[in-house]
């Protein structure tokens, strides 16, 4: 089945639903003698059910740089410089996967470089990611773990957290690259 025609029969199921909930909404106040009230709750039912699904459909282009500032924020970097945002993808069901990535200023670069060199873990050229889900011994439960580091292209900032039993654990990276003034961010939930 081609993507477009899959899009086409999503897209007749939502309708579906949203108009079916809303006018078994009407319907049933109707018959009971609330017309006006059967045509209100229609209208907000098929109103917020739409907005919902628009909203998570256009994720990605609903993205704004205070979305941006908020991940970034999670992991004590803070961008004092106007930038702007190249790319960015939310993706998955079951593992979701955020991404971004962001043309910063060169004294942003040069702060979140030294932040990363002061660290307490910090390692000087790593040829080799530092996988930390991997290094977890548990899944739901323990510490935060933390790797900073640089590789030959450029500096790493990654932690990896448990949020409790039964809900999935934080992956979170951020990288600066040397030579250019790029910021990649990537945080799954796995």
């Amino acid at each position: 089945m081609s993507l477009i025609l899959f899009y086409i029969i999503f897209a007749a199921i939502l309708i579906l639903f949203i108009g079916g909930t809303a006018y078994i909404g009407y319907w049933t106040l109707k018959k009971i003698g609330y017309k006006k009230a059967g045509i209100i709750i229609a209208v907000i039912v098929t109103t917020s059910l739409s907005m919902l699904t628009l909203s998570f459909v256009f994720e990605d282009e609903l993205f704004t740089k205070s979305d941006a500032e908020k991940f970034l924020l999670q992991q004590n970097i803070k961008l004092e410089d106007d930038f702007k945002i190249l790319n960015n993808k939310t993706s998955g069901w079951n593992d979701l996967v955020t991404t971004f990535e962001l043309d910063i200023s060169e004294s942003d670069q040069t702060a979140i470089i030294n932040t990363i060199k002061s660290a307490d873990d910090y390692k000087l050229e790593i040829t080799d990611e530092i996988d930390l889900p991997q290094l977890a011994r548990e899944r739901y439960r323990g510490d935060k773990l933390r790797a900073n580091y640089e590789s030959l292209d450029c500096f790493i900032s990654s932690i990896y957290y448990p949020n409790g039993p039964g809900i999935k654990p934080t992956y979170r990276t951020i990288k600066v690259a040397k030579y250019k003034h790029i910021l990649f961010f990537e945080e799954v939930l796995d």
